[in-house]
Formats: structure tokens, C-alpha cells, sequence
């Protein structure tokens, strides 16, 4: 798997995985988890991009299939 689809799944994880947990005002930033979460736009409802879920799929994704290969 190359390093760019591996960037890809992670943006998606990296939103999904916050707004699933409840956007600003839920569980996701409640706990220990929304130290790396970021709100790139101030009057968004909720849309938060997850810093450390993006740099944990992308290096666990490329190492796994590195090492599949």
C-alpha cells in the first residue's frame, strides 16, 4: 500500500472517529483523546480532524503492509 493511500484512510479516520464520538461537546473531547484533536474552523458544528488517530492508522497501515509484502 503506498504512503499516500495510507494518508488518505487516516484523513478519514481522523474526522470520522471524533464526530462519531460526539463532536466538540461529547466523549471524544472529554477524554484523554481530544489532546491532539484540532477544530479548524471556529463556527463548524462540530467538525474536528483527530492529529493523533491520523499519525497512528497512517505509520500502523504502512508498517503493516510493509511488512505483509
Amino acid at each position: 500500500m503506498k504512503l499516500s493511500t495510507c494518508i488518505i484512510i487516516g484523513l478519514i479516520l481522523a474526522v470520522a472517529l471524533p464526530m462519531a464520538f460526539g463532536g466538540r461537546g461529547g466523549v471524544w473531547m472529554a477524554s484523554d483523546f481530544g489532546v491532539g484533536t484540532i477544530r479548524p474552523f471556529d463556527h463548524s458544528p462540530g467538525l474536528l480532524i483527530s492529529v493523533p488517530a491520523l499519525l497512528f492508522t497512517t505509520f500502523g497501515l504502512k508498517m503493516l503492509f510493509s511488512w505483509h509484502n
